[in-house]
């Protein structure tokens, strides 16, 4: 199986990098204040990347609470940096084959495609937010 993610990156890509500091407190309609929305978004990138190319991600465990003091100060160029990466790496048919590692933790990767579609949801939560 094989989905094309690209669309919606380069559609939150675009939403990522007209995000003003501002707005970085205000709630979104999935809980998260849109700062904390970022940093998972930030996070899940460079996870999901690692698990599509079976590599390790570097982390022993769950990453911490999203939070928007975790951003990196350059945000609006590494996150859609890290996730047109992301739409690269589960571009190829071996990201869908076989198993890989999420969190430390063995998966086959059609089921860590679907943690990743779970995930995608919240960007449309993003994306519909007055907030952000």
């Amino acid at each position: 199986m094989h989905v094309d993610v690209m669309p919606a990156i380069e559609q939150l890509c675009a939403l990522v990098t007209n995000v003003p500091d501002a707005a970085l407190g205000n709630e979104t309609p999935c809980g998260y204040p849109v700062g904390a929305l970022l940093d998972h978004l930030a996070t899940f990138a460079v996870v999901f990347t690692a698990a599509a190319n079976k590599e390790a991600d570097g982390r022993t465990g769950p990453p911490p609470a999203p939070d928007a003091a975790h951003l990196a100060s350059d945000w609006r160029a590494t996150i859609p940096r890290d996730l047109v990466a992301l739409g690269v790496a589960w571009s190829t048919p071996e990201a869908w084959s076989g198993t890989t590692k999420l969190e430390s933790t063995p998966s086959r990767s059609t089921v860590t495609s679907a943690v990743a579609s779970r995930k995608g949801m919240r960007t449309w939560k993003f994306a519909v937010s007055p907030a952000a």
